[in-house]
């Protein structure tokens, strides 16, 4: 098992948008819970916790 979370979230752009990896690769860009759930359920990964930190690195 990796210790590396499945989603990761950088930090927001000069526009507020937020780079989004799953599994570390680039899925798109969000600007909010609600872009980031539609991007991370896309991806494969449909009721994952937004605010679990083992699995969801802000």
């Amino acid at each position: 098992m990796s210790n590396h979370p499945l989603v990761v979230v950088e930090a927001p752009d000069d526009r507020g948008l937020r780079a989004v990896r799953v599994r570390g690769e680039a899925v798109g860009q969000a600007w909010s819970p609600r872009g980031l759930r539609r991007l991370v359920r896309r991806a494969g990964l449909p009721d994952i916790d937004l605010d679990d930190p083992g699995r969801v690195h802000w």
